[in-house]
């Protein structure tokens, strides 16, 4: 069904699937490591992502050095979506990736994951170093700040 002509039809059928994770994840796998097609790769990671199953993260990892970005695209998406932040490493490492979506997807499954600073965290970060002295500033290297 992910190998269906008719994108419609592929796409809920990718939808169906990930409604079945411990009896699905491992022929979902299968398709996103062996499949030719990379609309059916990319159709098997978006739906291991939807299953939030741990034994998805090994395929979804291989799968961000797929030679077709927007295979790429869906497994970093799908380890965003897994929220385990065990899988922080590789959104990170496809962060440096040389196609424009997938360093977007990642930096979006970081976020997702928590793992990439909101402006909120920033804004309480700055906000904890306004509190320290300023020769333990000075001395982490966050300064040179003024008495």
């Amino acid at each position: 069904m992910l190998a269906h002509d008719e994108d419609p039809i592929a796409e809920r059928a990718a939808s169906l699937l990930a409604l079945f994770p411990a009896e699905i994840h491992g022929p979902l796998a299968r398709a996103l490591r062996t499949a030719t097609a990379p609309d059916v790769r990319r159709r098997a990671a978006t739906a291991l992502g939807a299953c939030r199953d741990d034994p998805a993260v090994t395929a979804l990892i291989a799968a961000l050095e797929a030679p077709a970005p927007e295979v790429r695209v869906a497994a970093a998406g799908s380890l965003g979506n897994l929220r385990n932040r065990a899988t922080a490493v590789a959104p990170e490492a496809a962060g440096g990736d040389g196609d424009a979506r997938v360093r977007q997807a990642a930096r979006s499954a970081l976020r997702k994951l928590g793992a990439v600073p909101t402006t909120t965290n920033a804004a309480a970060n700055f906000a904890a170093l306004a509190v320290l002295p300023t020769d333990v500033v000075n001395a982490a290297g966050w300064g040179p700040v003024a008495e």
